[in-house]
């Protein structure tokens, strides 16, 4: 297998795996559009070969399974986990607590988890999530997790001006108070670890108007200042993502599933190649735009918008990126100016230094 977007010299440290599309849950905000209508999942062989390749040619560290909802799967999650810590390779789970209804489910599945060296556990709640998941789950789950062993145990919690469930008030639940992972200016903090070595945080981020989210109101996103919205993006191969119907994403902060810019499928050939409808030079070009000038370059060249117009109308880089990279007339007027762009990236380069 090769996957053939990716250049020579490329590192992928982290891996994310969106392992199946299927949730019992239908959350209004998922960034997957994720449901229990959906029905993609992948096998323990299509997840493997990927891990594999990656961990032989780009320095695959990390892998981090989601979804959808990933334990669902079973059997085939825990025998691709342990495949992973075999090879030496970190794991994640990402899951939103549907297991843990009562103490003994929660401390039942942590351990099956344990047994089979899972480093990290991550649990997603907010508004959206507690519709279908009640907060007594994510509780029993958040106390059978801890003392067990875990590198971190990390509950997710979006929210914005007309959330309920913010990190306040997720901390009153469970009774105590828990480092946050963002500070009040959306800067990463790097919380401490408990007495017992394991890392114990709320991950507490905005809503994002990306995804389902894009049919929310204005009034549930916080606004952003413009070095969110504006500049190059930082995000391509952090993290890589594999996706439920085996498309490979270029980031995770936008399901790239039949994404012409950021995502590739596999050919007959074996290969993950560029998707019918744009060549390997043209991807190339635009991700390197994206990575070097950033997403609102690209919109500002199609639409004329002025970057004050752009931070004023989007909420976060995603977003604006997610509009670019899904509409086929932006990314055509975008390749017909190819060689401004091409330009552009290269002066930017010797500016910057990156050559």
């Amino acid at each position: 297998m090769r996957i053939s977007v990716l250049k020579e010299g490329d590192t992928v440290p982290e891996l994310a795996i969106a392992t199946t599309d299927h949730c019992q849950a239908r959350c209004a905000h998922c960034l997957m559009k994720s449901g229990p209508e959906r029905e993609e999942v992948l096998t323990v062989h299509e997840m493997w070969r990927v891990i594999e390749y990656l961990a032989e040619h780009n320095g695959l560290r990390l892998v981090v399974f989601t979804g959808g909802e990933s334990t669902f799967l079973g059997e085939d999650l825990l025998e691709i986990i342990a495949r992973c810590v075999a090879k030496g390779i970190g794991t994640r789970l990402v899951t939103n607590a549907c297991w843990a209804k009562d103490a003994e489910s929660a401390s039942n599945s942590i351990k099956a988890w344990c047994e089979v060296g899972l480093d990290e556990l991550n649990i997603s709640t907010d508004d959206f999530h507690r519709v279908w998941i009640p907060l007594d789950w994510v509780r029993n789950a958040w106390n059978s997790a801890k003392g067990v062993g875990f590198k971190s145990v990390v509950i997710g919690v979006c929210y914005g001006p007309r959330s309920k469930v913010t990190p306040d008030y997720l901390q009153t639940v469970l009774e105590e108070r828990i480092p946050l992972i963002y500070d009040s200016e959306g800067n990463r903090t790097t919380p401490g670890r408990a007495s017992d070595g394991t890392l114990y945080a709320i991950s507490n981020t905005p809503i994002s108007r990306i995804g389902r989210a894009a049919r929310l109101r204005h009034d549930y996103f916080s606004r952003r200042n413009s070095s969110a919205v504006l500049g190059p993006c930082g995000g391509v191969l952090r993290p890589m993502t594999m996706l439920a119907n085996g498309d490979i994403g270029m980031c995770c902060g936008i399901n790239a599933e039949s994404n012409l810019v950021l995502a590739s499928r596999e050919t007959t050939r074996g290969t993950f190649d560029v998707l019918p409808g744009i060549t390997a030079p043209e991807q190339e070009l635009l991700l390197s735009a994206i990575t070097t000038l950033g997403p609102a370059y690209l919109y500002g060249l199609v639409t004329q918008m002025s970057p004050r117009e752009i931070e004023t109308n989007f909420t976060s880089m995603c977003e604006l990126c997610e509009t670019f990279t899904t509409n086929d007339a932006f990314i055509a007027a975008a390749l017909n100016a190819s060689e401004r762009i091409a330009s552009d990236v290269f002066a930017a380069h010797i500016i910057c230094g990156l050559d």
